[in-house]
């Protein structure tokens, strides 16, 4: 449920999938948690009435920005989005979003990636140059209240997992999940039978609570709902 307390966030983090043909019925999942932000990736150009169409009354990013989805990355918000600035770690697809959720007067400052899959040597290199250089773009806004989100592809125990002392992975919080499978059918059986490679890292001015996995229509991906509370 989302949050009418100003020291709360309710995040919903989902990878909708590019080429997902439930995308009506994947948008309706999401409204119904009722998540203050919502965190989409794979999101396609080619369907931002879509995007565009999921609740109307928030503040979105994407869509009708020039940029379009940076790597298929939007936001839609119950607050407003501030100073949102486009870093562009490698040529192509290969940026890192940073925005402020302004909430109350209560600013989160949002990081947001979306490197590659490690499909092939190109891939590999690229995703793990830009892991590698989220340290930097982290020291710009390293004293605030700091949420870094992403489909990372790849997992908390990989050397190339981002590692910073001043953010904790979710994941240390709240224990074993899995967010991929090889198979649909994989999925009921949690931890188990998947991977979690979409995440969350968190500063120390943040406590993260309510942490679930859910299933998201016609995506390989199952979706990220959290509360974040703000400390005193």
């Amino acid at each position: 449920m989302s949050s009418k307390n100003s020291k709360k966030l309710h995040i919903v983090q989902a990878n909708l999938s590019y080429f997902n043909v439930h995308l009506s019925q994947a948008l309706k999942q999401l409204s119904d948690h009722q998540a203050d932000v919502y965190l989409l990736f794979e999101v396609n150009q080619k369907k931002h009435q879509y995007f565009s169409s999921l609740l109307p009354e928030f503040y979105h990013y994407g869509a009708k920005d020039n940029a379009g989805f940076p790597d298929g990355m939007g936001v839609i918000s119950r607050f407003p989005l501030n100073n949102i600035v486009i870093e562009q770690i490698l040529p192509g697809k290969g940026v890192v979003i940073t925005m402020e959720v302004q909430q109350h007067g209560r600013p989160l400052q949002l990081i947001m990636l979306h490197p590659p899959s490690a499909r092939n040597q190109e891939n590999w290199l690229r995703r793990n140059f830009i892991l590698a250089n989220l340290q930097t773009v982290v020291e710009q806004h390293a004293l605030k209240p700091m949420l870094v989100a992403g489909d990372f592809n790849t997992t908390p125990w990989s050397s190339h997992f981002p590692q910073h002392f001043k953010l904790t992975p979710c994941i240390s919080k709240v224990g074993l999940y899995a967010s991929w499978h090889p198979k649909d059918s994989f999925k009921r059986l949690g931890a188990i039978t998947g991977i979690p490679i979409d995440h969350c890292l968190i500063s120390s001015h943040l406590i993260i609570n309510d942490f679930n996995t859910f299933y998201v229509a016609g995506s390989d991906h199952l979706g990220l709902s959290y509360q974040l509370i703000f400390k005193e």
